[in-house]
């Protein structure tokens, strides 16, 4: 298969995910050479074209189904495809992929090509507008430029209907996973503490596993034009299984309003996704 895919929302994924466009108090264990090109935030949706580079999209246009190739290159200004990049959280490309309404959350890893395309495949259930988000850090004559998110739509072919985002909720319950949030994003200088406090069979977790250099990862999109925040950890994952069944993040996003949280970690049994709906106030 050309590209991981590590998962829609609510899925366990024993192979699975990252990626990064902010990192707000992170120890960043995956990063080329220790080095952190963070952070990011996109404070006004993603778009296909930042500083020079453009996604360019092979296809956009797909048929609702699973496994559905997927191309894709990253140009400079001159149009050459881009071959070289740094790697973040081990991996190269870091890829959201989103259906506009917020559902069928999914993380994929695009596989490098020599002339600089990347392929992959992606499980689009519902016909709609869907948003691929690009997370890399290009290398430009051999120096690391910062993280670049950028972002196109996709157009799915066949029946889908929105769905209504659900109501703010601090709890997530999902694959027998029962998922606790205390605190919320901040739009403050240095952010907010957000925990989250993972059970399973009415007990915590017996701590969690690395999982691409971290104990967890969190995606923040928000409503409407899926403005887009990736955060870290702030303990820093190690080889082994941490001591806890909580993860905390100092999280901070572009600006006021309605977030969708999807947070990502490994208890042992593959990636489980949990989500959850944020008002963020000024």
């Amino acid at each position: 298969m050309p590209g991981m895919n590590h998962g829609s929302a609510g899925a366990t994924d024993p192979g699975s995910m990252d990626m990064g466009s902010m990192d707000m108090g992170s120890t960043d264990t995956g990063t080329m050479a220790g080095m952190d090109h963070g952070p990011t935030v996109v404070g006004d949706g993603t778009k296909p074209e930042l500083e020079g580079f453009k996604l360019v999209v092979d296809t956009a246009q797909l048929s609702m189904g699973a496994m559905q190739p997927f191309r894709f290159k990253i140009v400079d200004a001159k149009g050459a495809a881009v071959k070289d990049y740094a790697v973040e959280q081990t991996k190269q490309l870091h890829m959201i992929v989103v259906r506009r309404d917020l559902t069928g959350y999914q993380h994929v890893h695009p596989i490098l090509g020599s002339d600089g395309s990347w392929s992959t495949t992606l499980d689009v259930p519902a016909g709609g507008t869907w948003r691929v988000i690009a997370d890399v850090v290009p290398m430009v004559a051999g120096v690391a430029r910062h993280r670049l998110a950028l972002g196109s739509d996709i157009v799915v072919s066949g029946p889908g209907t929105d769905r209504s985002l659900p109501a703010s909720d601090v709890r997530s319950s999902v694959d027998g996973d029962s998922v606790l949030m205390d605190g919320a994003p901040s739009v403050a200088a240095g952010g907010g503490l957000l925990r989250f406090s993972i059970g399973q069979n009415n007990k915590p977790v017996a701590g969690l596993l690395p999982y691409l250099g971290a104990y967890g990862h969190l995606v923040a999109l928000r409503v409407d034009d899926l403005a887009y925040t990736h955060l870290h950890p702030l303990a820093a994952a190690s080889t082994g299984r941490s001591t806890t069944s909580t993860i905390e993040f100092m999280a901070k996003v572009p600006t006021p309003g309605t977030y969708r949280l999807f947070l990502q970690y490994d208890p042992g049994d593959g990636v489980h996704t949990s989500e959850f709906t944020v008002e963020v106030k000024a």
